[in-house]
């Protein structure tokens, strides 16, 4: 559910969605990542975000998590802060 909603937030905002992994929506450089409460206390899956971020860390994405109670609860501020995010990646690539 977050994750559909969280798509529908991007569209919204008119940003191009490169990919879309498990829960992660790669947009430029930036990865969101939608949290679930099904990874909570499963220790191998939260390994495997944390290798899978230090990769992309690596290789120069910014990522940014996002809890899906959040998306859920609170869509109009989660789209505000998406949304500064890429307001000011693209004010910096003007420089």
């Amino acid at each position: 559910m977050g994750e559909r909603k969280f798509r529908r937030i991007l569209e919204s905002l008119r940003l191009s969605i490169s990919s879309q992994v498990e829960g992660d929506f790669t947009v430029g450089d930036f990865v969101f990542e939608v949290d679930g409460t099904w990874k909570e206390g499963n220790q191998s899956l939260l390994d495997k975000r944390a290798w899978k971020r230090k990769q992309l860390h690596e290789t120069n994405f910014l990522v940014i998590p996002f809890k899906e109670q959040w998306i859920i609860k609170f869509p109009e501020r989660v789209t505000r802060i998406v949304q500064d995010f890429w307001t000011m990646e693209q004010e910096l690539l003007k420089k």
